[in-house]
């Protein structure tokens, strides 16, 4: 976390250039953490998550990228941004809801960008922005039940869930994203979802250092047997690692970051001054020991792995690469 923290001026942008997309991932890690998000390696996420939400026309409420290289922010960034806002006490505004639930289809789900000739449901984009309105004084119930019926439509026979254009087979990464969404609405159809996870785990019968994490899909994980002693880690079983756990313990990022408990009482249309920050201490580094059924500090060791490089949103960027 230190580490992070320390070079957050190059990850959220250099050059006069700023990214939504890291901005508001950073200013989750910070209240995952219990840091003060307006002094996170000397930088107030706060203020400059506000800075990048457009304040009119037709893009009003939305969180823009600040680049030379054109905007690459997308309803992800969008529910990132409204939870991190929520989570910090402060609360997005209702032009950033009604942004984020102008991307939402007939068909309940949510496309993952706006602006489109036709309106495409995205499971992954549809779960991390029911996540956002669930904590949300400005959204509407309407607008919440309709996602998650979509989600729960999608549900395969055995417990899983398939994602967007490219990731539409069964897979555990899409399938640990939407279980902690359905966790967190309270919907037993989550307890499906972690069951299917468990299938996707490596178990005693592959290497070492394979063994306790998440396979992608079931070809991945018969791809991993087959090769037996010779499979080895690859980035996709991190990836899809760091997410599975998330809905194995039923905990979403509005868990982590506090935005259940947190909503302000507030006019949507207008912020509030954050609480009292946490006095600062030491970040310290330790080794996370599963004790019984305390999944807590897997939860947020997940949400760091995520949030520093993987998973729903890639964290490492090329010049014009969304954050």
């Amino acid at each position: 976390a230190a580490k992070i923290a320390g070079s957050i001026d190059g990850y959220i942008g250099t050059d006069g250039e700023t990214y939504a997309g890291a901005t508001a991932k950073s200013l989750i890690l910070a209240l995952a953490l219990g840091l003060n998000p307006t002094d996170f390696g000397g930088v107030d996420l706060l203020a400059t998550l506000d800075s990048l939400e457009q304040g009119s026309g037709a893009d009003a409420g939305r969180f823009s990228d600040r680049s030379e290289y054109g905007d690459y922010s997308n309803i992800l960034v969008q529910s990132f941004a409204v939870l991190g806002l929520e989570g910090a006490g402060v609360g997005a505004s209702q032009a950033a809801v009604d942004y984020l639930i102008s991307a939402q289809c007939d068909d309940g789900g949510f496309a993952l960008n706006t602006g489109g000739a036709t309106c495409v449901s995205d499971p992954d984009a549809t779960a991390l922005a029911v996540q956002a309105l669930l904590v949300s004084p400005c959204a509407t119930d309407a607008s919440v039940t309709a996602a998650i019926d979509y989600l729960v439509g999608r549900q395969a026979g055995n417990g899983g869930f398939g994602g967007g254009a490219t990731t539409e087979g069964v897979n555990a990464n899409s399938t640990g994203l939407i279980g902690a969404t359905l966790a967190t609405a309270g919907l037993d159809e989550s307890a499906a979802a972690a069951e299917y996870l468990l299938t996707m785990q490596y178990g005693s019968g592959f290497p070492e250092a394979l063994r306790g994490g998440f396979a992608y899909d079931a070809k991945a994980l018969a791809e991993r047997a087959a090769a037996g002693a010779d499979a080895a880690v690859v980035d996709q079983d991190r990836r899809t690692t760091v997410q599975a756990v998330l809905g194995l313990t039923g905990t979403s990022y509005a868990d982590l970051v506090g935005a259940l408990a947190n909503a302000p009482e507030r006019t949507c249309s207008v912020h509030v001054e954050p609480p009292a920050p946490p006095a600062p201490g030491p970040i310290v580094e330790t080794d996370i020991v599963a004790t019984g059924n305390d999944v807590a500090p897997f939860a947020l060791l997940a949400t760091l792995l995520l949030l520093a490089g993987g998973g729903v949103v890639v964290a490492t960027r090329e010049r014009g690469a969304q954050q």
